[in-house]
């Protein structure tokens, strides 16, 4: 099943259509937000934005490039809980470079005898 899921995801790609003139200027700008983003996504990270997607049922295709949906055509419950994913995404990149830092200056210090 995960090698199933991992061939799968070989990328994740979105767009905005055209409906995305029914959306605000705000709602706008948060799905172009999320959608740049998606860019940055790890694989893992991408595999978890598809289940979310299948969970939610929400309108996607996949085909042997991988899978794609439309942002802008996200019902707003799906899009909210995709952007609480993408908080947790940047929240856990920015805590490992924090860690890995901290690891650094330890190993520094062990080494070095620097603080």
């Amino acid at each position: 099943m995960a090698r199933k899921l991992l061939q799968k995801i070989k990328s994740l790609t979105y767009r905005m259509s055209a409906s995305a003139a029914c959306l605000t200027q705000e709602e706008y700008d948060q799905r172009k937000l999320f959608a740049d983003e998606v860019k940055l996504l790890t694989r893992n990270e991408m595999e978890e934005i598809y289940k979310l997607l299948k969970a939610k049922q929400a309108e996607y295709s996949e085909n042997s490039n991988g899978v794609f949906f439309d942002v802008s055509k996200l019902p707003a419950e799906i899009f909210s809980e995709l952007q609480k994913f993408m908080v947790f995404c940047r929240k856990n990149r920015d805590e490992f470079t924090l860690h890995e830092e901290a690891q650094k200056r330890a190993q520094d210090a062990l080494l070095y005898g620097r603080d």
